[in-house]
C-alpha cells in the first residue's frame, strides 16, 4: 500500500503537477490523521472495557462480602435468641444451683458476653480507589454503599461500645465488690459465693437487665443493616445486566422461594410460653402474597 501512494506521488512530480501533488498529499494526510482518530477510538474503547470489566469484578467481589456478612449475622441472631432466652429464665429466677455448680449454665461468661460484628470492606475500599472511572449510572449506588459503609458503620460501632461500656463497669464491679472474682477466674473454678451472687444478688438482675438493652439495640442496627446490605445487592445486579448473579436465598427479598409453600406459613399464632407483656402482644396473624409473608401483630 505504501509503494502505491509512493508511485503516484513520483508520477505527479515527473509530470509536474504540483498543485495535485499537493492536494494529494493534503488527502493523504488527513487519511493518516483518520486512520491515527479512528485507532485512538479503538484503543479507548477496549480500555473502557477492561476497566468496566475490572469495575464489574469489584462488584461482584462486594456481593459476595455482603452474602458472607449475612450468613456471619444470621449466627449472631440465632446466638442472641440463645441469650434472649437465658435472660428470661435469669430474671424469672429458674436458674438452679446444680446447673450452675456442675457448669451446664456458665453465667460468668454470659455476663460478659459481648455481641461484636464486623463487616468485610475489602471490596468497597477497592472501589472507592476507582471513583474517577465510575460513570453516571453507579451514583445512586455510590451513595448507597457510603451511608453504608460509613455512616451505618459509625452508628454499629456507637452500638458495639454501648455493650462494651455496660460489660466493663460490670466488671469493674465484680473486681471491687465481689472477693471470689479474681480467685473463681483464676482457678477456673465456680464456687458457692459466686453461685449465690447469681441466685440472690439484685445488682446481677440490673445488670443482666442493662446488658440484655444495649445487645438489643445493637441487634436493631444488624437488622437495619441487613435490609440495606440485602437492596445494594440487588442494585449491584441491576448494574451488571448480563453478568447478574444468581441471588442466593439468603438475600432474596421475597420470603419464600415460591408461592407454593405460603401455606405452611400462614395462620394465627398464639405465645403461650415466655413473658406476656412484650410490646408485640401475644397475637400475631400471618398472611401470603405469592411470595410474600407478611406479618400483623395484635
Amino acid at each position: 500500500m505504501i509503494k502505491f501512494f509512493r508511485r503516484i506521488r513520483q508520477q505527479l512530480l515527473k509530470e509536474n503537477r504540483v498543485g495535485k501533488y499537493f492536494l494529494y498529499a493534503i488527502g493523504e494526510i488527513v487519511l493518516v490523521v483518520i486512520g491515527i482518530m479512528i485507532a485512538v477510538q479503538l484503543n479507548n474503547r477496549n480500555q473502557d472495557r477492561v476497566q468496566q470489566k475490572e469495575i464489574e469484578a469489584i462488584l461482584i467481589k462486594i456481593q459476595k462480602e455482603i452474602v458472607s456478612d449475612l450468613h456471619y449475622s444470621n449466627n449472631r441472631g440465632l446466638r442472641y435468641v440463645e441469650r434472649d432466652s437465658l435472660k428470661n429464665r435469669i430474671l424469672k429466677r429458674q436458674i438452679t444451683y446444680n446447673e450452675l455448680k456442675t457448669g451446664k449454665t456458665n453465667l460468668l461468661r454470659y455476663s460478659q458476653g459481648h455481641f461484636l460484628f464486623s463487616m468485610k470492606t475489602a471490596g468497597y475500599e477497592q472501589l472507592m480507589e476507582h471513583l474517577d472511572d465510575l460513570p453516571e449510572e453507579y451514583d445512586d449506588l455510590l451513595q448507597q454503599l457510603d451511608r453504608h459503609y460509613r455512616s451505618g458503620t459509625i452508628q454499629r460501632t456507637r452500638a458495639k461500645l454501648d455493650v462494651y461500656g455496660v460489660v466493663q463497669n460490670y466488671k469493674e464491679y465484680l473486681t471491687e465488690h465481689q472477693p471470689w472474682f479474681g480467685q473463681d477466674l483464676y482457678h477456673k473454678t465456680i464456687s458457692d459465693a459466686q453461685i449465690n451472687f447469681y441466685l440472690n444478688d439484685p445488682y446481677f438482675l440490673n445488670h443482666i437487665t442493662r446488658l440484655n438493652d444495649a445487645i438489643t439495640a445493637s441487634i436493631r442496627e444488624l437488622v437495619g443493616w441487613r435490609i440495606v446490605a440485602i437492596r445494594i445487592y440487588h442494585e449491584i445486579n441491576e448494574l451488571l445486566g448480563e453478568n447478574r448473579q444468581t441471588v442466593p436465598d439468603i438475600a432474596r427479598t421475597t420470603s419464600l422461594n415460591s408461592a407454593s409453600e405460603s401455606p405452611k406459613y400462614v395462620g394465627t399464632y398464639v405465645l403461650t410460653k415466655g413473658p406476656k407483656n412484650t410490646s408485640l402482644g401475644s397475637r400475631l396473624e400471618v398472611t401470603s402474597n405469592k411470595n410474600d409473608l407478611f406479618v400483623q401483630y395484635g
